[in-house]
């Protein structure tokens, strides 16, 4: 159910064709676990905030640097030297009080990837994990996490210019994880 303030809040994009109260609530409802505050993570994470999604996990276990602030839009000079996770979930709850946010500043493992998903799966109907990293061996890991925990997985990249998203739906009863090798 939506308060009066939220009703508020979300008054225009609830007006949208397409959307309604009902899609608003499940927003609410929603946990996305974002792996990376980068130049991808950090307007990635701005646009479910100020979309109305109801908890986001943010996992970064790096600090910020002056080369980051020309793409990495949560971040200013005085930020410089902070943990990335602990400043993006202050900026991200000035942006908007009512999205729960949990910084991890950590790199995920395999070793440390169930308890971060449990915290997702606590009152969340929805869960998704997005991965906004630039390796490959986290993205490989990211993936097969996605499998084993039954998340939906987004993979934001870039390549230039352009940015790149997709969105996979998996059927778990057939999934695997996808390597170069396969």
């Amino acid at each position: 159910q939506l308060t009066d303030a939220e009703m508020l809040r979300y008054a225009r994009q609830i007006l949208l064709e397409g959307w309604d109260i009902e899609a608003q609530t499940r927003l609410k409802n929603s946990c996305a676990i974002i792996i990376g505050m980068g130049g991808l993570g950090c307007p990635f994470a701005e646009t479910l905030c100020r979309a109305g999604i109801g908890k986001m996990l943010i996992i970064d276990d790096d600090t910020i640097d002056e080369s980051n602030l020309q793409r990495q839009s949560l971040f200013t000079p005085n930020d410089i030297g902070q943990s990335k996770a602990l400043v993006a979930k202050a900026k991200l709850h000035e942006i908007n009080a009512f999205c729960e946010v949990i910084a991890i500043q950590t790199r995920l493992t395999a070793d440390n990837y169930q308890q971060i998903v449990e915290q997702a799966k606590t009152n969340s109907l929805s869960k998704i994990i997005c991965d906004c990293t630039d390796n490959f061996k986290t993205r490989d890991l990211i993936n097969t996490i996605a499998v084993k925990s039954n998340l939906s997985l987004l993979i934001k990249s870039t390549y230039s210019s352009i940015c790149l998203l997709f969105i996979y739906f998996l059927n778990f009863s057939t999934a695997s994880t996808i390597s170069p090798e396969s």
